[in-house]
């Protein structure tokens, strides 16, 4: 084997494997991308059956008239017998 020949397959083979390399990595990029839409898809889900056994929205939101108390956090007008609170 002369020289030529020599480095002609070095070069093959770290081609070799640098596809190697890329063929493993992009691999695992896929399967993480396989697995965050799996994740996306049933958080979705997960969150569209939740809404769907919930109380109405009309017992879970304020009237626009009473506001929310951003200032201390809590609004006084709002109790539990309120009826805007809990069942």
């Amino acid at each position: 084997m002369n020289v030529g020949q020599f480095l002609e397959k070095w070069g093959r083979t770290m081609f070799e494997q640098a596809l190697g390399r890329a063929v493993v990595r992009t691999t695992e990029v896929v399967a993480w991308l396989l697995f965050l839409l799996v994740w996306w898809f049933g958080s979705a889900l997960y969150e569209f059956l939740r809404t769907l056994t919930k109380t109405p929205a009309a017992k879970l939101t304020h009237p626009p008239s009473v506001p929310c108390g951003a200032i201390t956090g809590v609004d006084p007008r709002l109790s539990a017998d309120s009826g805007l609170i809990g069942d």
